[in-house]
């Protein structure tokens, strides 16, 4: 089993390029390192990676660093990962469960195997200044891979029920995972970054601009920058690339070009987040991109489909670029939306087009 290790997996990124510190939410986090759960939960690009690479690179605790991809869609692949990442720290650790996991699949028996374990061997173990507390950090990457693994979801959750109280986990991920979240907010046990925490605001823009970029640009284009990018920070890094290539002195015409083409976003869009997604998704997404604000009524009515309820928390949870505006309305991301009325052009005649564009006249 241990051969079939991929070691690198297992190593925290390397801080490259240019990158702004977040002291705001690197001391959110670090306020809330009590907490059974740390949940980092945003869609694709806003930062989380680099996130908690900035965090790990500070944290002064002991912790595995664990980076999730589709090979890890099975129970013994998991746990062999995590037995293997606190055995760098815990060297006795992790016999009896590397033995379980070859018995048997029955959850209960390996969480249980493997919480017992970490008692005995790692919690007793004090040696050194970072082990003082006895706080164990288990810190999962882009969990979103293994979203539709249940009995992976099943294990965390039974994982999360009966943990150790020095031993916490940390998940970062583009979907919400399936995990009794309300049992644990309820607790306080339980601290959430989300994509609105993940936004860069204007102060941010300007530091990173001024520090890292080393640029100087009126308040007025950092504003529009801000307010075309919506603190999305890949957009942010891919607007900045260019003023810094083409200078300062015509940011202005720079960011209006970049603005009126959007390739590059564009791109991004396609790879990270359309192609994946289902032929039904696609079709919801494109088609529902003509509506500035929608709700489930207008979808079900626009698409004369049922289900749009249905469609439209999934999109929520998969954090697919919407944003729930109050208790029924939701809207897409300004430059998702626009990636998808083109997208739209591509996929469908004008004669559909303007069908669906008075239909949506007749509803509204």
């Amino acid at each position: 089993m241990q051969d079939l290790i991929l070691q690198t997996k297992l190593q925290p990124p390397q801080i490259r390029g240019k990158i702004l510190y977040r002291e705001r939410l690197l001391s959110l986090l670090k306020k809330n390192l009590d907490k059974k759960l740390i949940l980092i939960c945003a869609d694709a690009g806003y930062g989380k990676t680099t996130l908690l690479t900035q965090f790990c690179s500070k944290l002064d605790k002991l912790f595995m660093f664990y980076d999730l991809d589709a090979t890890d869609n099975d129970i013994a692949t998991f746990f062999n990962y995590l037995v293997e990442g606190i055995q760098r720290h815990y060297a006795d650790f992790g016999q009896r469960t590397r033995t379980v996991i070859l018995q048997t699949r029955n959850i209960e028996i390996i969480v249980g195997t493997f919480i017992n374990e970490f008692i005995e061997k790692c919690s007793s173990v004090i040696s050194d200044a970072k082990k003082e507390s006895g706080d164990f950090y288990i810190i999962l990457d882009d969990y979103h891979h293994l979203q539709q693994n249940k009995e992976i979801g099943n294990a965390l959750d039974y994982l999360l029920r009966h943990l150790p109280h020095n031993l916490h986990l940390i998940i970062s991920s583009r979907s919400t995972p399936p995990l009794n979240l309300a049992y644990y907010l309820a607790k306080q046990e339980l601290f959430r970054l989300e994509k609105w925490h993940l936004q860069f605001t204007i102060k941010e823009i300007q530091e990173l601009l001024n520090e890292i970029y080393g640029l100087k640009i009126p308040k007025t284009e950092i504003e529009l920058i801000e307010k075309h990018s919506e603190g999305w920070i890949t957009a942010i890094q891919l607007i900045l690339q260019r003023i810094s290539t083409s200078g300062e002195d015509k940011a202005k015409e720079t960011l209006n070009g970049y603005i009126a083409s959007g390739e590059e976003v564009f791109n991004y869009f396609a790879h990270e987040v359309f192609e994946s997604q289902s032929k039904e998704i696609h079709n919801f997404l494109i088609k529902t991109s003509i509506l500035a604000e929608m709700d489930k009524e207008s979808c079900n009515y626009l698409l004369k489909i049922k289900d749009a309820d249905r469609m439209l928390k999934n999109l929520e949870s998969e954090h697919i670029f919407i944003t729930k505006i109050n208790n029924n309305f939701y809207r897409y991301h300004p430059l998702f939306r626009e990636f998808l009325n083109n997208r739209l052009k591509i996929s469908l005649s004008s004669r559909q087009i303007n069908w669906l564009y008075q239909r949506a006249g007749q509803y509204f």
